[in-house]
């Protein structure tokens, strides 16, 4: 019996962190070993089905505007979770809540002390192309850059990549991937390429096209450029803002791709979420925390009692969120935090007495 808790134990802080990763934002290799852990073992998405369910309620007051129900949404799941699961919820505990609600991992009354503690801000890798557009892309994701021709082109080798494109009527922009190619003129768009090309458009529109024959006068040289004519590209469909295309393989280009389906805005948020900076902690004190939070955030943290500065935090989670950040002090490790303006003063919560 003792093994089996201990594997359910580590299952549920797994399915935990996955939940709470993938809100944080995971690129293409990430989502790759989430798949690669679900088909492990059965029990992996069974635990991630439940910790996906509690992670919707917990945060529908955030995404509402009610962010300071969010305390009280999280300690009702915990409290139904347990009436459902009984003895596994009594292995699991406190813990795998608090790493649901932020991948919070590691709580301790003593200060952190020697090389262990550690910061690191996550962000993606950014490139500003000779035209002046911009391309982001997660770590692991690669691109090669041609803007040698009459088009500015870009390929997509590995992984995920967002563009924002600087108009210009004489060059389009084409960006190939996975066996197509996605032609802009100035617009703002992302493509993972997977099992499955994807192609979300946040700005403007694009066309999806089968690429045309090679053209060698494409390549930029003197000895290419004399009026050798490109063949027509096959175009599959045109995908205009907040909608997102899926497309196969280089095989569907016969009979054309599904069409563009609309996307929701808290959806593509929830897709682009790996563009936004992402923070781990290892027992890193709460001051040195708070100082690299606050850099990316309007409203700042103050620490009014100076005892909580030493206080060890180890988690994931994204840096210009402080409202996750403010109600997981309050509800998980009992600091009392006060808004005043642009400020969230935090100090110890006041112990109540019992009667």
């Amino acid at each position: 019996m003792d093994r089996f808790l201990q594997s359910a134990k580590v299952i549920d802080s797994t399915a935990a962190a996955w939940v709470a990763r993938r809100d944080a934002g995971m690129g293409s290799a990430e989502a790759a070993d989430l798949e690669l852990w679900r088909a492990a073992d059965p029990r992996h998405d069974e635990a991630l089905a439940r910790y996906e369910s509690t992670w919707a309620a917990a945060s529908r007051p955030r995404h509402t505007g009610a962010a300071k129900e969010l305390g009280a949404e999280i300690a009702g799941a915990a409290r139904q979770q347990r009436r459902r699961r009984v003895r596994r919820a009594a292995a699991v505990g406190v813990v795998s809540l608090l790493m649901l609600a932020g991948i919070w991992q590691l709580w301790s009354l003593k200060p952190p002390s020697g090389p262990t503690s550690r910061a690191i801000v996550l962000l993606p890798q950014q490139q500003t192309l000779p035209d002046g557009s911009r391309v982001e892309y997660p770590i692991g994701s690669a691109i090669l850059v041609d803007f040698g021709g009459r088009f500015r082109r870009v390929t997509l080798t590995k992984g995920e990549a967002h563009f924002q494109v600087v108009k210009d009527t004489t060059r389009p922009f084409i960006v190939e991937a996975g066996g197509f190619q996605f032609r802009a003129v100035g617009t703002a768009f992302d493509v993972q390429l997977g099992p499955k090309v994807q192609v979300l458009v946040t700005e403007g529109r694009i066309a999806v096209e089968q690429p045309p024959r090679k053209d060698p006068g494409d390549r930029g040289s003197a000895a290419g450029a004399e009026n050798q004519p490109e063949s027509a590209p096959h175009t599959l469909a045109h995908v205009d803002a907040g909608h997102l295309l899926e497309i196969n393989d280089a095989s569907a280009a016969a009979t054309g791709p599904a069409e563009p389906v609309a996307v929701a805005s808290l959806e593509i948020a929830r897709r682009l979420a790996w563009r936004n900076p992402r923070v781990e902690f290892s027992t890193t004190p709460l001051s040195e925390v708070l100082q690299i939070v606050n850099r990316y955030n309007r409203v700042q943290f103050v620490i009014v009692d100076p005892a909580l500065a030493t206080v060890p935090l180890s988690g994931l989670f994204r840096a210009d969120d402080p409202e996750t950040l403010q109600h997981l002090l309050g509800s998980g490790f009992g600091i009392a935090a006060e808004r005043r303006g642009d400020e969230i003063r935090l100090k110890a919560a006041a112990v109540k007495k019992s009667r």
